[in-house]
């Protein structure tokens, strides 16, 4: 990812499909070896000030702001857009920096910081929820979109669904937060016969005849046995992918 005058498009595209993909630590990478060639574009540079400010780097951030306004040839279309500025001069606790923003009517978390002073954290808008186990754990991916402008993020949690995070946007700096009742409140809604008690009932039931079955009677060979809780897991991976498809109602009837 280093740039050169000739190939410094490849570099900001670079940098830009690991910013929104949310592979930060691809980009910083890439920033890093950004940073290190003679000549950086301007470009790069601000697209650099982006993902150090979504890694939380503010410091560094600011300080390759300095270096911005003062490149040579930087034109208006360099410039970082006022929802960063925005987001940096948060990150920073200097928001005397937010007067010198123009007005704007986009991001919404922006218009409302600019009128009342207030950074609001919104429920991340959850849209689908897969799980897989394979040979373990369960992994929680869950797919959805920014509350503020929409951009599609992915997350994926192990073992459990207790969670209470928050996260910055990759496109828009807006703040969001991912927690445990938002997530209760998607499943019950889009996978009502799972939660239902008889489900979880009949689950323990099954799970409980199996380890029987696999694990202590004396008819099953020692290898079934020493292997049984391989057989666990991929009976828990197979009923999962089975109950989720029929729980869920087509694509398009999906809210």
């Amino acid at each position: 990812m280093s740039p050169t005058p000739d190939n410094h498009q490849e570099t900001l595209d670079q940098l830009r499909a690991a910013r929104l993909a949310g592979q930060l630590t691809l980009a910083l990478g890439g920033v890093s070896k950004a940073l290190a060639a003679p000549g950086v574009h301007p470009a790069v540079l601000a697209e650099a000030i982006r993902v150090l400010i979504l890694a939380g780097k503010a410091d560094t951030a600011a300080r390759l702001r300095l270096l911005l306004t003062g490149a040579e040839n930087r034109t208006a279309d360099h410039d970082l857009e006022p929802a960063a500025v925005a987001r940096l001069a948060l990150q920073l606790g200097q928001p005397e920096l937010l007067a010198g923003l123009p007005a704007v009517d986009s991001p919404p978390w922006l218009v409302r910081l600019q009128a009342d002073g207030e950074d609001i954290r919104a429920p991340f808008a959850i849209g689908d929820l897969r799980v897989t186990v394979v040979n373990g754990p369960a992994v929680y991916t869950l797919v959805g979109a920014c509350p503020w402008c929409g951009q599609v993020r992915r997350f994926e949690l192990g073992v459990t669904l207790l969670v209470h995070m928050s996260s910055l946007c990759l496109a828009c700096f807006g703040t969001f937060e991912l927690t445990w009742d938002g997530l209760r409140t998607f499943i019950r809604a889009r996978f009502p016969d799972l939660v239902d008690a008889r489900a979880s009932a009949g689950d323990v039931e099954l799970v409980e005849h199996v380890r029987s079955r696999l694990l202590e009677s004396d008819e099953v060979p020692e290898i079934v046995r020493m292997l049984g809780q391989e057989y666990l897991f991929l009976l828990n991976e197979l009923l999962v992918r089975r109950l989720m498809t029929e729980a869920a109602p087509p694509a398009g009837e999906r809210p």
